[in-house]
Protein backbone atom coordinates (compact mmCIF):
# COMPACT_ATOMS: atom_id res chain seq x y z
CA UNK A 1 0.00 0.00 0.00
CA UNK A 2 1.49 3.32 -1.26
CA UNK A 3 -0.21 5.08 1.43
CA UNK A 4 1.79 3.92 3.89
CA UNK A 5 4.89 4.98 2.28
CA UNK A 6 4.00 8.62 1.17
CA UNK A 7 6.76 11.30 1.94
CA UNK A 8 3.19 13.50 3.44
CA UNK A 9 2.69 12.62 6.69
CA UNK A 10 -1.26 13.70 6.33
CA UNK A 11 -1.42 10.41 3.99
CA UNK A 12 0.35 7.95 6.41
CA UNK A 13 -1.63 9.39 9.40
CA UNK A 14 -4.81 9.02 7.61
CA UNK A 15 -3.47 5.61 6.21
CA UNK A 16 -3.04 4.29 9.57
CA UNK A 17 -6.31 5.92 11.48
CA UNK A 18 -8.21 3.87 8.21
CA UNK A 19 -6.13 0.97 8.97
CA UNK A 20 -7.07 1.18 12.88
CA UNK A 21 -10.84 1.82 12.21
CA UNK A 22 -10.77 -1.19 9.88
CA UNK A 23 -8.94 -4.05 12.24
CA UNK A 24 -11.61 -2.71 15.35
CA UNK A 25 -14.41 -3.70 12.55
CA UNK A 26 -12.74 -7.14 11.61
CA UNK A 27 -11.81 -7.86 15.10
CA UNK A 28 -15.21 -6.80 16.77
CA UNK A 29 -16.70 -8.56 13.83
CA UNK A 30 -14.77 -11.61 14.15
CA UNK A 31 -15.28 -11.72 18.08
CA UNK A 32 -19.23 -11.57 17.14
CA UNK A 33 -19.58 -14.23 14.63
CA UNK A 34 -16.88 -16.54 16.70
CA UNK A 35 -17.55 -16.36 20.23
CA UNK A 36 -20.92 -16.25 22.32
CA UNK A 37 -22.10 -13.04 23.33
CA UNK A 38 -21.28 -12.00 26.44
CA UNK A 39 -18.12 -14.04 26.31
CA UNK A 40 -15.42 -11.57 25.99
CA UNK A 41 -16.54 -9.64 28.57
CA UNK A 42 -17.39 -12.75 31.02
CA UNK A 43 -13.74 -13.34 30.76
CA UNK A 44 -12.36 -10.95 32.81
CA UNK A 45 -15.35 -11.32 35.47
CA UNK A 46 -14.68 -13.07 38.83
CA UNK A 47 -15.52 -16.35 39.25
CA UNK A 48 -18.27 -15.72 41.85
CA UNK A 49 -20.18 -12.90 39.27
CA UNK A 50 -19.95 -15.81 36.62
CA UNK A 51 -23.22 -17.09 35.69
CA UNK A 52 -24.28 -20.27 37.80
CA UNK A 53 -26.38 -22.15 35.72
CA UNK A 54 -24.95 -25.87 33.69
CA UNK A 55 -26.23 -24.53 30.26
CA UNK A 56 -24.51 -21.05 30.90
CA UNK A 57 -21.04 -22.26 31.76
CA UNK A 58 -21.51 -25.08 29.09
CA UNK A 59 -21.85 -22.09 26.62
CA UNK A 60 -18.90 -19.97 27.96
CA UNK A 61 -16.68 -23.76 28.03
CA UNK A 62 -17.64 -24.13 24.24
CA UNK A 63 -16.58 -20.26 23.71
CA UNK A 64 -13.67 -20.95 25.25
CA UNK A 65 -12.79 -23.74 22.78
CA UNK A 66 -13.56 -21.48 20.01
CA UNK A 67 -11.61 -18.48 21.27
CA UNK A 68 -8.20 -20.60 21.43
CA UNK A 69 -9.17 -22.73 17.85
CA UNK A 70 -10.17 -20.09 15.48
CA UNK A 71 -10.28 -16.15 17.04
CA UNK A 72 -6.37 -15.75 18.60
CA UNK A 73 -5.25 -17.35 14.95
CA UNK A 74 -7.48 -15.35 13.46
CA UNK A 75 -6.73 -12.25 14.99
CA UNK A 76 -2.72 -12.96 15.22
CA UNK A 77 -2.86 -13.80 11.59
CA UNK A 78 -4.68 -10.13 10.59
CA UNK A 79 -1.86 -8.62 13.29
CA UNK A 80 0.74 -10.17 10.74
CA UNK A 81 -0.80 -9.18 7.98
CA UNK A 82 -0.77 -5.53 9.06
CA UNK A 83 3.15 -6.23 9.61
CA UNK A 84 3.44 -7.29 6.40
CA UNK A 85 1.23 -4.64 4.50
CA UNK A 86 2.91 -1.78 6.53
CA UNK A 87 6.35 -2.60 6.42
CA UNK A 88 6.44 -3.13 2.61
CA UNK A 89 9.38 -1.19 1.17
CA UNK A 90 10.66 0.14 4.32
CA UNK A 91 14.12 -0.13 5.18
CA UNK A 92 15.06 -1.63 8.83
CA UNK A 93 13.40 -4.76 10.40
CA UNK A 94 13.65 -3.76 13.88
CA UNK A 95 9.81 -2.22 13.86
CA UNK A 96 8.36 -5.35 12.41
CA UNK A 97 9.98 -7.51 14.84
CA UNK A 98 8.79 -5.14 17.79
CA UNK A 99 5.77 -5.44 16.44
CA UNK A 100 5.53 -9.23 15.83
CA UNK A 101 6.90 -9.81 19.61
CA UNK A 102 3.88 -7.38 20.77
CA UNK A 103 1.03 -9.67 18.89
CA UNK A 104 2.76 -12.73 20.18
CA UNK A 105 2.65 -11.79 23.53
CA UNK A 106 -0.60 -11.02 22.96
CA UNK A 107 -1.71 -14.06 22.10
CA UNK A 108 0.20 -15.83 24.85
CA UNK A 109 -1.43 -13.92 27.34
CA UNK A 110 -4.86 -14.54 25.27
CA UNK A 111 -3.86 -18.42 25.44
CA UNK A 112 -3.29 -18.57 28.99
CA UNK A 113 -6.21 -15.97 30.15
CA UNK A 114 -8.58 -18.44 27.95
CA UNK A 115 -7.06 -21.47 29.73
CA UNK A 116 -7.42 -19.90 32.95
CA UNK A 117 -11.21 -19.07 32.13
CA UNK A 118 -12.22 -22.47 30.66
CA UNK A 119 -10.34 -24.16 33.57
CA UNK A 120 -12.33 -21.62 36.16
CA UNK A 121 -15.86 -21.78 33.89
CA UNK A 122 -15.66 -26.69 34.23
CA UNK A 123 -14.71 -26.26 37.83
CA UNK A 124 -17.70 -23.97 38.35
CA UNK A 125 -19.73 -26.09 36.22
CA UNK A 126 -18.88 -29.10 38.16
CA UNK A 127 -19.83 -28.15 41.25
CA UNK A 128 -17.53 -26.08 43.06
CA UNK A 129 -17.79 -23.24 44.91
CA UNK A 130 -16.97 -19.82 43.33
CA UNK A 131 -14.55 -18.65 46.44
CA UNK A 132 -12.84 -22.03 45.60
CA UNK A 133 -11.53 -20.99 42.13
CA UNK A 134 -11.17 -17.36 42.99
CA UNK A 135 -7.59 -17.42 42.54
CA UNK A 136 -7.64 -19.10 39.17
CA UNK A 137 -10.05 -15.62 38.09
CA UNK A 138 -8.03 -13.43 39.60
CA UNK A 139 -4.80 -14.60 37.16
CA UNK A 140 -7.07 -14.43 34.24
CA UNK A 141 -7.63 -10.80 35.43
CA UNK A 142 -4.14 -10.24 34.96
CA UNK A 143 -3.56 -12.21 32.14
CA UNK A 144 -6.36 -10.18 30.52
CA UNK A 145 -4.76 -6.91 31.89
CA UNK A 146 -1.24 -8.17 29.94
CA UNK A 147 -2.51 -9.20 26.79
CA UNK A 148 -4.37 -5.75 26.56
CA UNK A 149 -1.10 -3.95 27.39
CA UNK A 150 0.34 -6.01 24.24
CA UNK A 151 -2.55 -5.16 22.08
CA UNK A 152 -1.94 -1.30 22.88
CA UNK A 153 1.87 -1.87 22.21
CA UNK A 154 1.46 -3.69 19.09
CA UNK A 155 -0.77 -0.39 17.93
CA UNK A 156 2.02 2.06 19.08
CA UNK A 157 4.69 0.09 17.15
CA UNK A 158 2.73 -0.18 13.96
CA UNK A 159 1.54 3.35 14.12
CA UNK A 160 5.21 4.89 14.40
CA UNK A 161 6.57 2.48 12.10
CA UNK A 162 3.76 4.50 9.29
CA UNK A 163 3.70 7.53 10.77
CA UNK A 164 7.78 7.88 10.60
CA UNK A 165 9.23 8.70 7.19
CA UNK A 166 10.10 5.45 5.32
CA UNK A 167 13.83 6.77 5.18
CA UNK A 168 14.12 7.41 8.58
CA UNK A 169 16.99 6.69 10.41
CA UNK A 170 16.50 5.71 14.14
CA UNK A 171 17.97 3.38 16.57
CA UNK A 172 14.77 1.14 15.63
CA UNK A 173 14.67 1.83 12.24
CA UNK A 174 18.48 0.58 11.87
CA UNK A 175 17.83 -3.29 12.22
Amino acid sequence: MRAFRSPELHVRVTAFVVLVIVGLVVLVGLSAIVLPAGYAERQSWTACDLPSTTTALDRLARGSVRDLLVYIPLYVAFCLGVVAVTSRGRRGRSWDRAAIGAIGAAAVADVIETLLFRATVLRLRDGESCSSVTSISDITVVMSWLKWISVGAFVVVVGIRVLLPADERSPLAAG
